[in-house]
């Protein structure tokens, strides 16, 4: 795809920050958060711990491209604007947060959007169209996002929350 390394692979760059710009409104977001509201407290707890420790590794520019090595954790997405997808997966749904790194702000990632990427007995047709336009969306996002440097209106909470 010929995308430059994403910051959260590079170290030498780190402390990133994070900077959340996340629609909560958006109906995939909303799916989601009542998928998460809808596990036991115990895996509910794992997932967000395993989710914060994606953000944490991150910011420390320490996500490696096969860590463990049978898992892809950080994926190229585009090149305009660049973004790049963080992975995890719990039962058999992969779960899926896209963000940017703009040129303008070099120690930024920015959160755009979170999905359900897959789910059991959801046909791979339906998979890729909404995947797709997951992607298209926070793309959206990133460019409108620019105008404001992605900081969301007051008042707006956080989707993953215990």
């Amino acid at each position: 795809m010929g995308l430059a390394r994403s910051r959260a692979t590079l170290p030498s760059g780190a402390p990133y920050e994070w900077r959340r710009y996340i629609n909560d409104d958006h109906p995939a977001v909303k799916k989601f958060v009542r998928w998460l509201e809808s596990l036991v407290p115990f895996a509910r707890k794992h997932l967000l711990g395993e989710y914060y420790g994606l953000l944490e590794l991150a910011e420390q520019g320490r996500i490696a491209h096969d860590d463990p090595p049978t898992v892809t954790r950080i994926k190229p997405l585009r090149k305009r604007p660049e973004m790049w997808e963080l992975r995890w997966t719990m039962h058999k749904y992969e779960l899926r947060q896209y963000h940017g790194e703009p040129s303008s702000e070099p120690s930024l990632l920015v959160a755009l959007h979170l999905h359900l990427k897959t789910g059991p007995d959801v046909p791979a047709a339906l998979v890729q169209r909404l995947q797709n336009s997951a992607i298209a969306y926070a793309a959206r996002r990133f460019r409108d996002g620019a105008k404001l440097k992605w900081i969301a209106p007051a008042g707006t909470p956080p989707a993953a929350t215990e």
